[in-house]
């Protein structure tokens, strides 16, 4: 069973080849954490390279995309390379999932502070970051929602180690942002939404999460075809009456 699910793991995330650097909104919130990983993860000497990254930010920060791209990009240099979500494995017995993932060149582990009540898996990071640092090549970034000595893991080591790399911080895109990401995102989905439309969905749901919602929303409904929309130029994916009529539905679905 342990040998199938590390199988899994390897063959990567679902539409991980959908994922690269020009996916990802970048901000000066942002900025000096994807130019950290992006100038790592595109160099062409990855195995020279001795790098610990954390990043930190609160959710929708933008933290797992910009990990998934980084082990998409990887893959697509053809580095051995693996993307892991802690928060889908937390309750099970780490056991020896994680054996060998410090021979690839690069480790990207999310939702580090999920583990933060489990010993077994802070002893099983603890682990793998020593056996990394043994080997001394290749990258090994982790994500979490705090800084390390902040998040309230258990073991003191481990702490230690988290914070032996480089740490860097993401923020949440702002408000006065949000109707650009709104449209860039739905660009590189292959819709189209302009940007007074991004701007009308910020000015009815003013935080990222349920614009996110109300996007995701007006896709799944454009793919059924309970919407209906226009190619016109300029005009974005939806008709002007049908975008409206959903934000006033949309509104009253949140309420509820």
């Amino acid at each position: 069973m342990e040998e199938e699910l590390y199988r899994q793991l390897l063959l990567g995330i679902t539409n991980a080849g959908m994922e690269d650097f020009n996916s990802f909104y970048v901000f000066d919130g942002n900025k000096c954490a994807f130019d950290c990983i992006s100038n790592l993860i595109l160099s062409d000497d990855i195995e020279h390279q001795n790098q610990f990254i954390y990043l930190y930010g609160n959710e929708y920060c933008g933290k797992s995309h910009l990990l998934k791209i980084a082990f998409s990009e990887a893959q697509k240099k053809d580095y051995p390379a693996i993307y892991f979500d802690l928060s889908q494995y937390v309750d099970m017995d780490p056991g020896t999932i994680l054996e060998g993932v410090e021979d690839l060149s690069v480790i990207c582990i999310d939702n580090v502070d999920k583990i933060k009540n489990s010993w077994e898996w802070q002893s099983e990071l603890f682990s793998l970051y020593n056996r990394w640092m043994s080997r001394r090549s290749g990258a090994f970034i982790v994500a979490a929602n705090d800084v390390a000595d902040n998040v309230g893991f258990s073991k003191p080591d481990l702490i230690t180690r988290l914070l032996s790399g480089v740490t860097l911080e993401l923020e949440v895109v702002p408000l006065d942002l949000l109707p650009e990401l709104l449209v860039m995102r739905e660009k590189w989905r292959g819709g189209e939404l302009n940007i007074k439309q991004a701007k009308t969905l910020v000015n009815n749901f003013p935080n990222i999460v349920d614009c996110l919602k109300a996007l995701d929303e007006l896709d799944n409904m454009w793919m059924e075809k309970k919407i209906k929309y226009s190619f016109r130029r300029n005009e974005g994916k939806f008709q002007p009456k049908a975008f409206d009529e959903f934000i006033a539905r949309f509104k009253n679905k949140l309420q509820k």
